[in-house]
């Protein structure tokens, strides 16, 4: 742990952060011209996500972004949907990641008399499976449609509304601070239920006034009635991939660059979620275990050895923790899961489709408490560890005793065929649908609602995300108020010294 100094120092710097969101919010009580009203919310949205605020949802942004949207109409509203059709909205789609997954399987696992298709509201450059997503919606007599990044938001929000009263549901897999749902959805003239995929309940997210049923991936652990004041929330988790529970290709060692007769231990996830805590990480218990076990090789599928604390990783365990970068879904990942002796969980944020393809091809999994809070099946079950200790005694009992590794996975596996199974899903993702309202309504937040609790998730929130966006943040405040403005940098930059002093202090830097 790191001193209580630094402790209080991440402290500081939350309410510190908590101060300029809410000169945010004020700032935007006051605007009158609604185009700088709207600059304001989601450069507001982009720093309440990358920045740790203690608010986990806002009623000022929120409201901003639907009276915005009750002021723009389509020519006509009069459009039938076409029954037991679904339009799976994302903001971008990916090649690696739980969250490109989760859509894939949804339609994949479908009836074939559904009609599925996607959208993607912003794509721009970024590869994503294409022809993949093109063959999966058109076997579910839908399609992939992908909107010009030349478009304005209003323009993208108005084509979204239109495209969405043709089908019967949408589901929601948008980005935490993308407003365009909100701007399409955000009017009671739009009629077709919304359902919202929360993907990411350890963050500030936009859309809880559109949802007219929130989809969550946990209930033990979750903030949603809590944070958000969401009324009934559905736990509908995350598919599994039956493709590969019973893997028979047999797979070259040498292929996969592991050392002959090593145990091996894999983990994968972004980098970020191996960020340090308090002075902690998972590469130092990693690095441990090597040093207590000659036979022990640990594989790390996402960060990179390119970064310190992975190459130091690589240097203190002679090359036995080894961190390869990414490696696409399709092409291999699942090679290595069917290689590994054992699977642990990334800290200190847990990961999500990762547990669950190892789950599905047999292998034991280990997760280690996190303040942001695990999967239900995993708080459940033998593969919870509470602390350090427990996850290294466990590991060790893992890869020694051949009866106990099955009994971690028989037992995790029972917890997760209830919540994650195919069959499971499928159920519950046509319960979820019969609870899902008929008619889409949008709810006015009342700001005394915004809860605002600064504890260790906010820390740990404030640790692995506050500063990575930084500079990026501030180009986009930058371009934002310049466009909507005609305002010169310069011109801006003293607008934001009069109103956020330390953002001014930033924006001083990296110009």
């Amino acid at each position: 742990m790191k001193s209580d100094w630094s402790q209080k120092k991440i402290e500081r710097k939350v309410l510190k952060n908590k101060r300029v969101f809410e000169n945010y919010l004020e700032l935007i009580k006051t605007e009158t011209d609604i185009l700088k009203k709207l600059t304001i919310a989601k450069t507001a949205a982009k720093f309440a996500v990358s920045e740790s605020t203690g608010y986990f949802r806002s009623s000022v942004l929120e409201n901003t972004f639907t009276d915005y949207a009750k002021l723009h109409d389509l020519k006509s509203y009069d459009i039938q949907y076409i029954p037991n059709s679904f339009l799976h909205v994302m903001t971008q789609a990916y090649n690696t990641g739980g969250h490109t997954r989760v859509v894939e399987r949804w339609i994949t696992h479908s009836p074939s008399s559904q009609k599925h298709s996607i959208v993607l509201l912003n794509q721009n450059d970024v590869p994503y499976p294409s022809e993949y997503f093109e063959e999966i919606t058109g076997s579910r007599n839908g399609l992939c449609i992908q909107y010009n990044e030349e478009l304005t938001d209003l323009e993208r929000a108005l084509s979204l509304r239109q495209l969405g009263m043709e089908y019967e549901f949408i589901v929601l897999h948008i980005h935490m601070d993308d407003p365009t749902a909100l701007i399409a959805f955000g009017t009671e003239k739009f009629t077709r239920p919304v359902i919202f995929f929360n993907h990411a309940d350890h963050l500030f997210w936009l859309g809880v006034s559109i949802a007219d049923k929130v989809a969550d991936l946990r209930t033990i652990t979750s903030i949603s009635k809590q944070r958000r004041g969401i009324i009934n929330p559905y736990m509908l988790g995350v598919p599994s991939d039956s493709t590969y529970t019973h893997p028979e290709e047999k797979h070259n060692i040498s292929d996969l660059a592991i050392p002959e007769g090593k145990k091996v231990i894999l983990t994968s996830g972004s980098p970020h979620k191996y960020s340090m805590f308090f002075n902690q990480s998972l590469s130092e218990i990693l690095i441990e275990l090597t040093q207590m076990r000659s036979d022990v090789f640990c594989l790390v599928i996402g960060p990179s050895r390119d970064e310190k604390q992975w190459k130091d990783a690589w240097k203190k365990s002679s090359g036995n923790v080894n961190a390869i970068g990414y490696v696409d879904y399709n092409k291999g990942y699942l090679n290595y899961i069917s290689r590994a002796d054992l699977v642990i969980d990334s800290w200190p944020m847990g990961g999500g489709t990762s547990l669950i393809d190892a789950l599905s091809l047999s292998k034991p999994v280990l997760s280690l408490k996190s303040p942001l809070g695990q999967f239900d099946y995993l708080l459940q079950s033998l593969s919870y560890c509470t602390d350090k200790s427990e996850l290294i005694t466990k590991t060790l009992r893992v890869l020694d005793d051949e009866k106990f590794a099955k009994a971690v996975v028989d037992d995790c596996y029972q917890h997760f065929c209830r919540d994650h199974s195919i069959d499971a899903w499928v159920e519950k993702v046509n319960y979820l649908v019969a609870l899902t309202p008929k008619e889409h309504k949008v709810k006015i937040l009342d700001e005394r609602d915004d809860i605002n609790i600064i504890d260790e998730l906010c820390l740990l929130n404030c640790s692995l995300y506050s500063g990575s966006k930084t500079k990026k943040y501030l180009t986009s405040l930058l371009q934002l108020l310049s466009s909507l403005t005609g305002m010169s940098d310069r011109q801006i930059i003293q607008y934001i010294k009069i109103h956020f002093n330390w953002v001014y202090r930033s924006v001083v830097k990296i110009i």
